[in-house]
């Protein structure tokens, strides 16, 4: 399976000034109507306290055909002293219909252009949807994994979440629609702590997306699919990621693999102990600066001296007992983080004292 770093939906917002409102409901006040009775819908005035007529805007139209969902929306736009009316549009790959793997890209994007002018809601020209502004964008990333092997891997990656960010991730779900993890809210996302997931796109399409796999995807193999998404909020998470210049839906569609890389990989690491590269004095042996990094890795998880050196344990003679012991000691003094180290120690010394280390 060829990997791709794809843009998987988005909002785009233009000015109402370029958008031509084709269906005359989207706009128009209206009152709703009880069937059983016939009343009009009435609502307390905040100022008289008197019941009146209610009398609603109609301010967004969803489509849901095949289930391919689509939101035009009516609103308004602060932009310094200046309040501007806009339309909102939400899209995503699902209009691509059998191109769905694909991603939204410069050689398909029209499809999704087509298929919210067919609507026949509101309708703009090719130019000027190019320069719409975009902001809460999925990019995604496909890779191979059974369910069973991404039930596994999220249960390992949840142990590996920093304890100090635990609030802010769920605990990995496991149910017959769909096995996965989710990192934050999509709402509260922060460029430090941004919204992403993983889950098994096989089985979602399946259980969850029943109506648009049968229709598009029959033919195509998702057994083995999992999906990591990756949220880019608005503004503020582009300036983290300097990409100040992705503006409009045509920087989008021109932005560079390693930009989109630097969002969609960064994600995970800010929630998690990674394995990394370390800085190891090179005046080591290769064998002494393995077991220093090896060391440092097993630190994140909790490992401080006594732990370490429970393992001598395996020697059955005294004096190779020994001289590992003092080669660890030595090679402890070669760690980076004491402050770390002298930590994770004391918490050995607990658990020594539990009988958890012997």
């Amino acid at each position: 399976m060829k990997s791709l770093i794809k843009i998987d939906s988005l909002k785009i917002t233009f000015p109402r000034g370029l958008v031509q409102i084709v269906d005359n409901k989207l706009g128009e006040e209206y009152q709703r109507v009880y069937v059983h009775s016939g009343e009009l819908e009435k609502r307390k005035n905040k100022d008289t306290g008197e019941m009146e007529d209610f009398v609603n805007l109609q301010k967004h139209v969803v489509d849901d055909t095949y289930g391919i969902k689509s939101r035009i929306a009516l609103g308004s736009w602060v932009m310094g002293n200046n309040i501007n009316e806009v339309v909102f549009i939400q899209v995503n790959a699902k209009m691509l219909r059998d191109r769905y793997s694909e991603g939204i890209t410069k050689d398909n994007w029209k499809m999704v252009y087509d298929h919210i002018i067919n609507q026949q809601v509101i309708y703009i020209d090719e130019r000027a949807w190019l320069q719409g502004m975009v902001s809460d964008i999925d990019f995604c990333y496909d890779f191979e994994a059974s369910q069973s092997e991404l039930i596994q891997s999220n249960k390992m990656l949840y142990s590996m979440v920093l304890p100090q960010l635990q609030k802010f991730v769920d605990v990995p779900f496991s149910r017959q629609t769909n096995v996965g993890i989710q990192f934050n809210r999509r709402e509260k996302a922060t460029p430090a702590k941004p919204f992403a997931k993983i889950y098994h796109k096989g089985t979602e399409l399946q259980f969850n997306s029943v109506e648009f796999y049968e229709k598009f995807l029959k033919d195509q193999d998702f057994s083995n699919v999992a999906r990591l998404e990756v949220n880019l909020k608005n503004s503020k998470h582009k300036k983290h990621h300097n990409l100040i210049h992705i503006k409009s839906f045509e920087d989008l569609l021109n932005m560079k693999a390693k930009e989109k890389e630097k969002v969609l990989f960064d994600a995970l690491p800010r929630y998690v102990t990674g394995i990394t590269k370390e800085n190891i004095s090179k005046d080591l042996t290769p064998n002494d600066q393995y077991l220093v990094w090896l060391f440092n890795q097993l630190m994140r998880h909790g490992y401080g001296k006594s732990a370490f050196v429970a393992g001598l344990d395996i020697f059955e003679d005294k004096q190779q007992r020994h001289r590992m012991r003092k080669k660890l000691n030595k090679l402890f003094d070669e760690i980076h983080d004491q402050k770390t180290l002298t930590e994770n120690t004391r918490i050995d010394e607990i658990f020594k004292q539990l009988r958890i280390i012997e």
